[in-house]
């Protein structure tokens, strides 16, 4: 079982462009854990509608993408954060999927 993710600077909202800031990153526990920051390639954090959730891409690739339903997703490297795929297969099912939110009191 492959455990990675995101870390995103700003929370979730559906949006027909790209937002965020470069204190978004990608991570994997599996096989080692590595951390993807960005590489200042461009601005591709976060995108996300009804259909799908993307976070980092270029050149029609994405670091991480999940469908609407959270069920599918797909990983590749990706211009954003310079990231190895984060599974072994570019598409797989999620098996189970967490949601953090950090909130400043």
């Amino acid at each position: 079982m492959e455990v990675f993710g995101a870390l995103t600077s700003c929370a979730l909202s559906v949006s027909d462009h790209f937002y965020g800031t470069g204190e978004s990153l990608l991570f994997s526990f599996t096989p080692d854990f590595k951390v993807f920051n960005w590489t200042g390639e461009n601005l591709y954090f976060i995108k996300g509608n009804n259909e799908s959730i993307s976070i980092g891409a270029g050149d029609g690739k994405f670091g991480l993408w999940l469908d609407g339903d959270l069920y599918i997703g797909r990983s590749e490297s990706c211009q954003t954060y310079g990231n190895d795929p984060l599974t072994p297969k570019i598409d797989f099912v999620v098996k189970t999927l967490e949601c953090w939110a950090f909130i400043s009191s």
